[in-house]
This record gives structure tokens, C-alpha cells and sequence, in this order.
């Protein structure tokens, strides 16, 4: 924790910079030409600088003209005077032009009093100009004073001569498949085997960056005379050191057995007289060297990379130069793990976020050249001492005599065949964040979604649009939204809101015109508005009729090829082939979800036959493919991860086969290291918000890394609670991280002083800032699992009875007891339908103990019950 203090607090004593600070802007002098946009009011100069107010609406920003000096030759650290009453949180954005990428966060402090605030950019080109972006909503009493520039002479950087491989003839640490062992005589010298198998290497010469003076130099440890010994469950490696000013370096390293598979590495530099260091290796690992060089089967680095045997930092999902991610931000990290797989092994290295290391991953290393891999951890971390993909540092910062610095992370190692098990294992240590809190409750969450659906300009008078976006997204009919409001409708503890959604259903069910499968939502129940409205047997004739057709698009052996639309870009260009797991799941989706209402035996055993096959062509691979309208059929998608979720919960609900509910986990995990799990701020709105691509849009713009697409994660988070029900081994997970999701798509959503976008989604969302953005989509995405996350029943339900594996679908929680009895915790107030399916034969039925009359329809195995309130269900 010492060292985040020193990041907190600014302990920079020393900086290369090649001039003093020049002010590029002293706004008590005048406006220098600035201007806001239409949120922002009263622009004007006074003598405590540029003074302006925001007028409540959502993102302000002022901008200034073209930077008159050269900005082109290095870094500049920025620093900006500034007071507020605002927001929280604040963006400064830079260049010739403002896009995303070209930004850094500025966390701004409103509590009306001064401040100085400093960011590091990388050289400008000529013309530059600044825009900052004072938080979501600004605030009446904002002043900057001034905006001072440096220029910054990076540090030089590290050596990065290829490592050697050097013997390790010392002790030995075992915990499970992992072992560590240890150079007898050097510092720093160990290897990784996993497994029985060597696997990865320390780095043979490691160096430390020290100021002498203002001369920076590097204290090579490579011949540091040292001593390992072993004591009982730890390794203990000490070091000594004298660099040319006589100042003595002493190095500790304890390597701790812990829990099957985990070694914790903790650190200690302690100097006798004061330093100024600029570059700390705390670990430089190469997995692979001496051993299976640049080759892997798959890694992760979770939030940005999610690779098969491929580069990292590659241009097959973003091109230029946001492609390259050796060295992020740590926003950029949903929680702080890199993992490598080779030959049914992994290695993992985690670590404490708040310890804001440099995280290094270079998969194949180009960094060193070693010809394997690159694990590092090394201060300083990105920010106003480095930046992103910068192995050269810009500041040092402090070492004082006497005081250690102290750093600890895990390494992690053992059997697999993907980088799931490496995943398991870190959550297995260190657990998902606590849920998030929405200050409302369920009540507030209600109420909030209810004024969505009613008041916002989603609604135009019983049609609704998908998102509120310009002129895009126009209003339809909706079959979704009347549900979801009659839901709310009976949840909501205010009347006349109560009152109104009940109309505003009523008016929306007249302009479906018994158009029961229309929807807007990402979120929806297909077989809900027939379940309430009647007309399943149409519906059931409706999936019949279009199953066979869908099952005609997959080939013999089950893929299912993309095809770039016309006048629209090859989004498979940059993949190692024309189809993948995300693109096929929806189809295979629909074939399934007939096959749950139909008998059709011939059907459900072609339709399982084709899952089995997606088995075989994606089992153990990387979820992608998902958003070919804008995204590269190669991306890594949660969206695909969700799709797999629910293809493999439905086949399990069909077939009863453990394979189907084994595949329906292991897609469950690939969707993780898309989950802020570890939130990255420290706001409300962070944990659970997830990253939706590992890429951009059309290769270049959005960049979608860092910055969270809640819809995406909240379809996945549906499709977890079904499987929660069905999981012995990780439904509490499940259900613990889509109630996550789901909490913080309603923190995410507009709140209801915004009349237009209230209780509507924002397509995305900044964490710093704690800014919404994008179109606002309608509130049955977040609405559709709102009760399961706050344990307050179902909106629909689906379970499978008896072992002739008949379901049942119902408006509410259904819950099957030992006795056979099927208890239906339905919500509707007024008559509804309960759907059996798979039925070979008429059923008798019970309802609360009476006989009840079925409507039974033989062509589809089906039948429906008109029921009216709870009750209990046996049926023979």
C-alpha cells in the first residue's frame, strides 16, 4: 500500500524535462479564444480565471483554439488550475481532431476549492487543441485558472537484451501442479515447471532505473551475489548491492506455498541512503523459454486480450495504433490476471489493482526478443509517469532510506486445456466484487424503469423505439414493453404510476394488433405475451414453420458461413475462417427454443445432433463473432459468450446429458474475463459493468476496450440465471455476477431528471468520468432478470418435470418439489396460461388440488392451462 500512497500524493522529486513550465493558457487574461458547447453558459473571463456554468443537461464541454507551440518533440505533462462544484469526474481530450483514444481522465475534485490536476500525453502534432469535459454534468461554478505545459524527456528505457537461460540448481517450492525452483547463488534466477514440465523463466538481468543527480543510469543486478534457502512452506532469496554512489541496496524475496497451484511472490527493496528510481521490475517471466518458444493454445489478459494461437496486440480487431496493448491503463483491466495455456498447462501471474503496477504482456514477446513470451510487472504504472505501450519511463519516484518498498503477486499454475482454469483459480483466491448498490433499491430500480417505458422519448403512444438516437431507431410495436410494464405495474408502490402503466399496456396491446412476437427489447421472453394473451397454438405453428428452414442453413458438418452483406465491409477478413461459435449460437438458438415448445421428435434430435457438432468445432475456444453488423467476426465477445450460455442451457433442459450442462459452464467462464469483477474506480458505477469487444468497430472507431457496452453483458447476465438453477458447481457464481450486471445497468441508466433518456441504458459508459453516453435503449434490457436479482421471483419461467422431460412455462417462478407437486409463483392479476410441452400423450392435471380442463394441442405435444393467481400444478 506504500506504494500507491506515493501515487496518491504526487512524491515526485525528480524529473528529466528538457524546459521549465510554460503557460499555454492564463485564462485571468482573457478567454484565448475557448468556447463551450450548447450545454455550457456564461463563458467568460475574471480575475480568478475562465469562468462558466453548465446548464444540467448531459455532457458539457469547453474547447480551446490550435496550440501555438511545438508539441511534436516529446511527452507533455499537462497541468491544469481549476475549481468546481460539479462533477466528480472530468476528460481532457487532445489533437487535431477529438475522437476516442485521444483522451485522458482528469479526476476532478467538486468540493469548490482549487485544485491542481496533472495528466501525460504522448507528442502532438502541429494545430493540437484541448477540449476538457468537466464530468457528466458539469456544475454553476466552474473556473479554470490556467493550463501550464512541460516537456518531457522520457527516461531511457530498460535493456531489453534476450535473456539467458541460466541454471537453477537451488531449493524448491511445490503447491499442486506448480513448482518453483530457485538459482542457489543469484538473485532473481528462477524457473516455472507446471505439471512436471519446465514452462516459463525469470529474466536473467534484471536492471533497476536510478537518478544520480539529474543522471539516470541502470543498477544491473545480474551478478547481484545472493542466497536462497528454504523454511518450511517459503523460499527466502536475499541480495545486496553497492551502486557506483556507495548507496547499499538490499533485496528480499519471499515465494509462500499457498493453496493448491499458488506460490505468493512478495518483494522487498530497502536503501540505506535516499534514491530516486524510475524503473522497478517486480517480475520479468518468459513463459516458453527453452521450452515452447512463441507457441501457446490460448491467453488472457482479462478486458483487453483473449487470444488462440495468435499475436497479441494484433490488427485483426483494431487497426493502428490502438491495436497495440503490451502496456494499458489499468481502467483497461477488468480484473488483474495474465494467463498463458501450452500443452494442457497454464501459468497465471495476478496481483493487487491498487498496487497500480506497468502490466507487460507481450504474447509472442517482441519486447525482448526471447523467443517466448513476456509476463512483467514494473513501476512506475501508466499515468503521469508512463505511457500506455511505454517501456520508458518519464518520472522516478521516490525511495527513502530505510523505508522498504514493498510488492506482492501470485503466481498460479495447473491442468487445462483453455485459460478457464487459470480464471477459476484467481476467482478461487480472490473472489468477485461485492454487488454493487442501487440507492433506490428494487423499489427506486421499479420506479426508475417504469418512468423509462412511460416517460422518456422512448414512448410515442403505445409503440416504442429500440433506443433513443436522432432520427435513428424509429418507434414499432412492442409485445416486450406491454409485458414488462404489466410487471412493473404490480411491483411499483405508487398508485397512480401503477395506474398508468396498466393503460399505457392497455394502449400498447391495441396497437400490436395480435402481433404477439413484436419486441424492442435485448431481454425478452418469446412465449410471455401468449402465455398472457392467448394465441400459443399460433405461436407454436409460427416456430414449427420456420425451424426447419433455419436448420437448412448450417452445413453437413454444422458450421453456419458468414456472408458480408452488400456494400458492406468482409468483416471475416481478419479471421482464420468464414464462421465462429457467436455467429452460428443465434440460429441454433431458435432451433432449440422450438424444440422446448414443440414435440417434434425428428426435429429435437437433428437440432441436438447440430449442438453436439458446434461441440466439436468450438469446444475449448475463444468466444467471438457475435456483432458482425460493426465488429470483426475474430473479436472476442461477451455477447457470444451469453448466446453459448443459453444454447447449452436449453440443450441441457432437452437431452438431460451432463455434456450439454459441462459446455453451458465452460462458456459461463469465457464470459468472465469480460466482467469488471475488480472494479476499476473508485465511483459507485464500476463493478459489473462489462466490456462488450475486445476490439473496435469497423477495426478503428468506436474503441470499445475499456469502455463498458452494459446491454451486451446484461444479455449474457440472462442467460446465467437459467443455468444458476441447473448448476451444482457454480450456480451461486452465476447468480452473484448476473445480479451484478443487472445492478449496474440500472446505476447506469438515465436518471429521471434527464425527461428524455430517463430510466433508458446508455449504449455505454465511461467509469472515470461516470459518464453515460450513446443511444438510450429501452428499459426491458436491464428489466427482463430485475426481479431474480433482487430475489423477488420471475417474470417467466421454464423448468423440465419428471423423467420424460416435460416442460413447463409459466409468467412467474416455478418451483417442483420432491413430492412431484409444481408450485407456480405466477405475478399476473388476471387469467393466464400455463404451457406444457414434450408431451407424448394428453395429460390428467390438477390445479390446487381440483381437476382443471387442458386445451391440448397433439400436433406439437402441447398443451395449455387458463389459470388465474399462485398455485400448484401436479399433472400424471
Amino acid at each position: 500500500m506504500l506504494l500507491r500512497s506515493l501515487y496518491l500524493m504526487g512524491m515526485v522529486t525528480a524529473m528529466l524535462v528538457s524546459a521549465e513550465d510554460t503557460v499555454l493558457f492564463d485564462f485571468t487574461k482573457g478567454i484565448h479564444g475557448w468556447k463551450g458547447n450548447a450545454q455550457v453558459t456564461s463563458l467568460k473571463s475574471t480575475p480568478e480565471g475562465l469562468a462558466f456554468a453548465c446548464d444540467g443537461e448531459d455532457d458539457p464541454w469547453i474547447e480551446g483554439p490550435p496550440i501555438a507551440i511545438d508539441l511534436s518533440a516529446a511527452p507533455i505533462r499537462l497541468t491544469l488550475r481549476l475549481r468546481t462544484n460539479g462533477d466528480a469526474g472530468g476528460e481532457l481530450f487532445y489533437g487535431t481532431g477529438f475522437a476516442a483514444g485521444r483522451s485522458m481522465g482528469v479526476p476532478l475534485v467538486a468540493d469548490g476549492k482549487w485544485h491542481e490536476y496533472t495528466i501525460v500525453i504522448p507528442p502532438q502534432p502541429r494545430n493540437t487543441r484541448l477540449r476538457l469535459d468537466p464530468g457528466a454534468r458539469g456544475g454553476d461554478d466552474i473556473v479554470l485558472h490556467s493550463i501550464k505545459a512541460q516537456i518531457l524527456a522520457a527516461m531511457e528505457a530498460p535493456p531489453t537484451t534476450p535473456p539467458k537461460v541460466l541454471p537453477c540448481d537451488g531449493p524448491e517450492l511445490v503447491s499442486g501442479d506448480l513448482t518453483l525452483r530457485h538459482s542457489a547463488s543469484r538473485w532473481g534466477v528462477f524457473e516455472l515447471a507446471v505439471a512436471g514440465k519446465p514452462f516459463a523463466r525469470s529474466h536473467s538481468n534484471d536492471q533497476i532505473g536510478v537518478l544520480s543527480g539529474r543522471k539516470a543510469s541502470y543498477l544491473s543486478l545480474t551478478n547481484a551475489p545472493g542466497k536462497t534457502v528454504k523454511q518450511g512452506n517459503v523460499l527466502l532469496s536475499m541480495a545486496t548491492v553497492t551502486d557506483p554512489d556507495g548507496v547499499s541496496w538490499r533485496f528480499s524475496r519471499a515465494f509462500t506455498r499457498g493453496p493448491d497451484g499458488t506460490i505468493k511472490v512478495t518483494t522487498k527493496v530497502t536503501v540505506d541512503r535516499d534514491r530516486e528510481v524510475f524503473h522497478l521490475p517486480w517480475l520479468t517471466l518468459f513463459p516458453g523459454l527453452g521450452t515452447f518458444g512463441e507457441r501457446k493454445t490460448q491467453a488472457v489478459l482479462p478486458g483487453v486480450e483473449y487470444l488462440a494461437d495468435e499475436p497479441s496486440s494484433s490488427e485483426a480487431d483494431v487497426r493502428g495504433r490502438l491495436a497495440v496493448r503490451r502496456v494499458v491503463d489499468d481502467l483497461k483491466l477488468c480484473f488483474p490476471l495474465m494467463a498463458l495455456v501450452h500443452d494442457g498447462r497454464y501459468l497465471g501471474v495476478s496481483w493487487q489493482r491498487q498496487d497500480l503496477p506497468a502490466a507487460v504482456f507481450d504474447s509472442p514477446d517482441r519486447t525482448f526478443g526471447s523467443g517466448a513470451h513476456l509476463f512483467a510487472l514494473w513501476h512506475p504504472g501508466v499515468g503521469t509517469r508512463r505511457l500506455e505501450n511505454s517501456i520508458a519511463p518519464l518520472d522516478a519516484m521516490p525511495l527513502l532510506a530505510g523505508k522498504p518498498l514493498e510488492f506482492a503477486f501470485e503466481l498460479l499454475g495447473g491442468k487445462g486445456q483453455s485459460v478457464i482454469p487459470a480464471v477459476q483459480a484467481y476467482v478461487a483466491r480472490h473472489g468477485v466484487a461485492d454487488l454493487p448498490e442501487y440507492e433506490g433499491g428494487f423499489t427506486g430500480a421499479v420506479d426508475l424503469l417504469a418512468h423509462g417505458w412511460l416517460d422518456s422519448a422512448s414512448n410515442k403512444g403505445g409503440i416504442w423505439r429500440h433506443a433513443v438516437w436522432g432520427d435513428r431507431f424509429g418507434p414499432q410495436k412492442a409485445a416486450d414493453a406491454v409485458c414488462f410494464q404489466r410487471w412493473l405495474a404490480g411491483q411499483t408502490r405508487d398508485d397512480a404510476l401503477a395506474e398508468r402503466l396498466r393503460a399505457s399496456a392497455e394502449e400498447g396491446l391495441a396497437k400490436i394488433n395480435g402481433d404477439l412476437g413484436s419486441g424492442v427489447s435485448h431481454v425478452r421472453f418469446g412465449v410471455l405475451p401468449y402465455l398472457l394473451y392467448g394465441d400459443v397454438e399460433k405461436r407454436l405453428d409460427q416456430v414449427a414453420a420456420a425451424a426447419r428452414q433455419a436448420l437448412g442453413r448450417f452445413q453437413d458438418d454444422g458450421v453456419l458461413l458468414y456472408h458480408p452483406g452488400k456494400d458492406r465491409p468482409d468483416y471475416a477478413s481478419t479471421h482464420f475462417a468464414k464462421h465462429a461459435n457467436g455467429l452460428a449460437a443465434p440460429t441454433v438458438n431458435q432451433l432449440l427454443e422450438a424444440c422446448l415448445l414443440i414435440n417434434d421428435r425428428d426435429l429435437r434430435a437433428d437440432v441436438l445432433a447440430l449442438v453436439d457438432k458446434q461441440t466439436k468445432l468450438y469446444a475449448n475456444t475463444v468466444p467471438r463473432g457475435a456483432q458482425t453488423w460493426e465488429c470483426p467476426l475474430h473479436t472476442p465477445d461477451i455477447l457470444a459468450s451469453g448466446r453459448l450460455v443459453s444454447m447449452y442451457t436449453m440443450a441441457y433442459q432437452l437431452s438431460g446429458d451432463p455434456k450439454h450442462l459441462e459446455q453451458a459452464r465452460y462458456w459461463a467462464w469465457t464470459g468472465v474475463p469480460f466482467i469488471y469483477v475488480d472494479s476499476p474506480v473508485e465511483e459507485p458505477i464500476g463493478a459489473y459493468a462489462t466490456i462488450a469487444v475486445f476490439g473496435a468497430t469497423n477495426w478503428r472507431a468506436p474503441f470499445w476496450i475499456g469502455r463498458p457496452v452494459q446491454w451486451c453483458g446484461l444479455v449474457y447476465g440472462a442467460a446465467l440465471m437459467p443455468l444458476a438453477d441447473l448448476d451444482p458447481i457454480d450456480g451461486k457464481l452465476w447468480r452473484q455476477l448476473a445480479t451484478g450486471i443487472t445492478i449496474s445497468g440500472v446505476q447506469q441508466s438515465w436518471p429521471t431528471s434527464d425527461a428524455e433518456r430517463q430510466g433508458l441504458l446508455p449504449d455505454f459508459f465511461f467509469p472515470r468520468r461516470q459518464h453515460r453516453d450513446g443511444p438510450a435503449i429501452n428499459p426491458g434490457t436491464v428489466g427482463g432478470r430485475l426481479p431474480e436479482a433482487y430475489g423477488k421471483g420471475k417474470i417467466f419461467d421454464r423448468k423440465v418435470i419428471g423423467p420424460h422431460r416435460i416442460l413447463v412455462h409459466a409468467p412467474g417462478a416455478i418451483k417442483v418439489g420432491g413430492d412431484g407437486q409444481i408450485a407456480i409463483d405466477a405475478w399476473p392479476k388476471t387469467p393466464y396460461r400455463i404451457l406444457l410441452t414434450g408431451l407424448a400423450a394428453k395429460p390428467t392435471v390438477t390445479w390446487n388440488g381440483k381437476p382443471a380442463t387442458l386445451e391440448y394441442l397433439p400436433q406439437h405435444g402441447a398443451a395449455t392451462l387458463l389459470v388465474e393467481g399462485k398455485g400448484t400444478l401436479s399433472l400424471r
